[in-house]
């Protein structure tokens, strides 16, 4: 039986426990509406780790079954279409999040040598951007679109963004003060020692986290993007409209009330097309962490995406990118 190389898992428990690295069988060809990409990077997100233990079912979010290929992010290229598709053709250079809601079963995943995705989840791959670069941005900048769209946040507006230093955070900042959304002050929570980092990303306030808390520091915000999942300690930096409007999006958090919305992103290649030109012109630049594609590498990244201090996005990039 062919196979090829991923990060696959076949048993429910620690993600550092129960990732693997190694062969699995080998991708056939693409449905008509699909097309096959090699893989040249993908990235590791929160959720791949968070999700090792099996959470999404015990919750009722969803109904996986094992063996399942790790992975959302993808930047490669097309080596073959389905009779349907017509966007793309091989040797086509594209990227995108391939899962079509972020709790949603698990059919592929990008951590491996080819995937097979459904076409309209894919975009074109910016030129002005590497491989690991656009594997970098799916989740977190089409989170980050989401969020801000959820809101409604317009040109001016004073917006916090928790974690600023993550892997959706900087990419979150950065989005924020681009042509897209034109904010206004952007304030995000970071230790002393990032602190530089997310100013270079565009961030005018920030609070540090271990000595103090937003809702010590900042006040009349119009909206909110929470990373952390504390959702009841963003509140009080709200203006009573934002307030009484609810307008804070919750990344870590699974249920939405009348104070903030839960976004479970949907991607499409589209909403990456209305992104390209805010990235051709550099407005945006993931930083990134590159680990090999091999044992050691894979397992490498996992480690560091389960410490949860990484600066950027871990990008896990193929010898051939």
């Amino acid at each position: 039986m062919a196979t090829m190389k991923a990060l696959y898992q076949e048993a429910w428990g620690e993600a550092t426990d129960v990732l693997k690295f190694g062969p699995v069988p080998a991708l056939g060809e693409p449905a008509a509406n699909q097309v096959k990409v090699a893989v040249r990077a993908a990235s590791l997100n929160p959720i791949d780790v968070k999700r090792a233990d099996g959470f999404a079912n015990k919750a009722g979010y969803a109904d996986e079954t094992l063996p399942i290929i790790i992975g959302y992010d993808v930047a490669g290229v097309v080596t073959a279409v389905g009779s349907d598709v017509t966007r793309f053709a091989v040797g086509d250079a594209v990227y995108g999040d391939i899962i079509r809601t972020s709790i949603a079963n698990r059919t592929g995943g990008t951590v491996a040598e080819a995937v097979l995705v459904d076409a309209d989840l894919l975009a074109k791959k910016p030129e002005a951007l590497s491989f690991a670069a656009a594997a970098a941005l799916p989740v977190a900048i089409l989170t980050a679109l989401d969020s801000f769209e959820t809101v409604k946040l317009a040109p001016g507006e004073k917006l916090l963004i928790t974690a600023g230093a993550g892997g959706v955070g900087h990419i979150a900042i950065q989005l924020a003060k681009s042509d897209v959304f034109k904010a206004g002050t952007v304030a995000t929570t970071a230790s002393p020692a990032k602190a530089e980092f997310v100013k270079a990303a565009g961030a005018d306030v920030v609070v540090d986290y271990r000595s103090s808390s937003p809702a010590q520091e900042l006040s009349d915000y119009d909206a909110v993007m929470e990373l952390t999942g504390d959702m009841e300690a963003v509140l009080p930096v709200l203006t009573p409209a934002a307030a009484a409007a609810g307008r804070v999006a919750g990344i870590a958090v699974f249920s939405s009330s009348d104070k903030w919305t839960a976004i479970q992103l949907a991607p499409t290649g589209a909403m990456l097309e209305r992104l390209a030109g805010v990235l051709e012109a550099g407005q945006v630049k993931p930083t990134v962490k590159e680990f090999a594609f091999d044992e050691a590498g894979v397992k490498a990244a996992v480690a560091e995406m389960v410490g949860g201090r990484a600066l950027g996005k871990i990008v896990i990039v193929m010898p051939t990118a």
